[in-house]
């Protein structure tokens, strides 16, 4: 008695999980002309390829749009930053010495003028908040295979870390271009501890260069604050 050969079944799958936005984009065009140019294989599908490379080029027109989003958003909080920066030398550098003399020891008046006293109010970390500032790489130190990043509180130089502040978190982005801003695009790398993190490579990731972000994550409610601009450096 002949026994027929049991055939296995083919189940499908789409392999379009755990892609990044390029690949995804990249993939699915080529599905969608895949079924344009093999008509015969799948009758009548629906939707059409031809419908579905429309929704590609739509999202890819959104793609564009974010991107374009995002840079004005970086314009723009580079601008208040400097806009920040502004007022407060106008106020530490030319208010404060013309009130100084103006009122002299005069308590009274520096509080309604809104100064603080020194001695009296408390300074330095209490100013600094996830509120009104950002950590800031100070300098990246390459040394073969090696990065150590430097890293500080944008207006408070002396402070590394608000009372705010649960931790600093450091991300990476390997390439020419510049990063995108939001902070799911990029890599995770761990925690700055005493303003410092140190990032290893291997050998074959020479000449390539590496955008660093690092970002305040706030102690109430555990998610990542506001950042700063990317800083860019080679692997040696």
């Amino acid at each position: 008695m002949t026994q027929k050969k049991l055939e296995k079944k083919v189940i499908l799958t789409a392999n379009l999980k755990g892609l990044s936005e390029a690949k995804f984009q990249q993939k699915t065009r080529s599905m969608a002309r895949a079924e344009l140019d093999e008509p015969s294989f799948v009758p009548n599908l629906t939707p059409s390829a031809s419908d579905v490379i429309q929704i590609i080029d739509d999202l890819e027109t959104l793609y564009e749009v974010r991107g374009t989003l995002q840079r004005e958003m970086k314009v723009n909080t580079t601008r208040i930053r400097k806009k920040e920066e502004e007022i407060r030398n106008i106020i530490t550098d030319q208010w404060m010495p013309q009130a100084q003399t103006a009122i002299g020891r005069d308590i009274v008046k520096a509080k309604r003028l809104g100064f603080g006293i020194k001695g009296q109010d408390k300074h330095g970390q209490s100013e600094a908040s996830v509120n009104n500032s950002i950590p800031f790489i100070i300098r990246i130190e390459s040394a073969s295979l090696r990065h150590t990043l430097h890293i500080i509180n944008n207006h408070h130089s002396g402070i590394i870390l608000p009372e705010d502040a649960d931790r600093i978190d450091v991300y990476e982005w390997v390439g020419d271009e510049e990063p995108p801003y939001d902070l799911k695009k990029l890599s995770y790398l761990g925690v700055a501890k005493s303003g410092k993190f140190v990032n290893h490579f291997e050998p074959e990731q020479r000449e390539k260069h590496v955008w660093y972000i690092v970002v305040y994550v706030n102690k109430k409610t555990g998610k990542p604050c506001e950042h700063g601009d990317p800083m860019k450096a080679m692997i040696i």
